[in-house]
């Protein structure tokens, strides 16, 4: 005699659902809380843009002249322009087994009733889990692109080359050569961390100063690099990387800094790569608030007899610079 399934009382009308506009936004918010690049306060994030946003920029060079009788002629020292920031239409479509995923319901269950934590739905613990799923290939996609995220920060093809790095949203950055991959002492064929920095930092000192001044400059690593940083703090002495619980030996992921400028740890950024930019410079859009959101969970049991719940959700991304030059890229794909 078969034995009879432990979630046959998982029943089909609280599984199949339709969340749509802003009622999506909540699984929506999930994915992009998933994204640590979103949430370290390295970046700013637009909602609500439907497929485009233009992003105005004001520059003005020495508009101050010497005072006479009448006002001294000082030229054109306000210059406009602006950047498009274009979303991408993407999509998720993933079929997961419900007995597969069950038993892990169940513990999660069992651990929020001992912590007096209300017992979700089965559909939305499934539903959060699909969300950081989402949220970290959001983060992957933001920083290096692919064939279905368009334009990345690093890359509009998903692969670090000088090609797609010049046709990123970086692309227009000052270029610093690494001339082998990075490590915590460089040791070996390798550079250091601390030189790599420190070229970085004369990069923007020598061609865009201005950026250093821009509220939250900083410096923005992968969470290779990050680590390296905070075993170089501790190697030569600070132990900032220990003493204050923000380095690797807390797993801490944010909190460091170099040369008074703050370190964004941005775990979906190429390895043996290394930006200096500030928030205001980089947007991150998305459709989150606007009815292009969409997410719904069918229950594939009752239609095809597959074990398998189907979800089914529709949104939109998007990556761009404010100003194409306030920046400083380093890599070691630059010719």
């Amino acid at each position: 005699m078969s034995k009879m399934k432990r979630y046959e009382f998982i029943d089909s009308n609280d599984i199949t659902s339709t969340y749509a506009g802003e009622v999506a936004d909540q699984f929506f918010a999930a994915a992009l809380e998933a994204a640590a690049s979103l949430n370290n306060g390295g970046v700013t994030i637009m909602e609500g843009i439907t497929h485009k946003q233009v992003l105005p920029t004001v520059n003005i060079s020495d508009p101050v002249g010497e005072a006479a009788c009448t006002l001294p002629v000082e030229g054109d020292n306000i210059t406009i322009a602006e950047s498009v920031l274009t979303l991408t239409d993407l999509a998720v479509r993933e079929d997961v087994c419900i007995g597969a995923l069950v038993p892990l319901w169940h513990s999660y269950v069992r651990s929020a009733s001992r912590n007096d934590i209300v017992e979700p739905r089965f559909i939305d613990f499934l539903l959060a889990q699909t969300a950081k799923a989402v949220g970290q290939s959001i983060e992957r996609g933001i920083w290096r692109s692919s064939a279905i995220y368009g334009t990345g920060f690093q890359s509009d093809d998903g692969t670090l080359d000088e090609t797609g790095a010049l046709a990123s949203a970086f692309g227009g950055f000052s270029q610093v050569d690494l001339a082998n991959p990075l490590s915590a002492d460089g040791a070996g064929s390798t550079v250091g961390i601390l030189a790599a920095m420190a070229d970085v930092l004369n990069s923007a000192i020598a061609n865009a100063p201005a950026i250093l001044d821009a509220p939250g400059a900083g410096f923005y690593l992968g969470r290779e690099a990050y680590w390296f940083y905070a075993q170089a703090l501790s190697a030569a002495g600070s132990n900032a990387g220990q003493q204050t619980g923000t380095g690797y030996s807390s797993g801490n992921l944010q909190g460091l800094t170099y040369q008074g400028f703050p370190v964004y740890m941005c775990p979906g950024m190429f390895a043996d790569t290394i930006v200096l930019s500030y928030p205001g410079n980089l947007y991150v859009g998305t459709s989150a608030q606007t009815d292009f959101n969409d997410i719904r969970a069918v229950d594939m049991r009752g239609t095809t007899g597959d074990d398998l719940i189907r979800i089914i959700g529709r949104m939109q991304v998007g990556v761009q610079v404010a100003n194409a030059a306030d920046g400083v890229f380093a890599t070691s794909v630059w010719s």
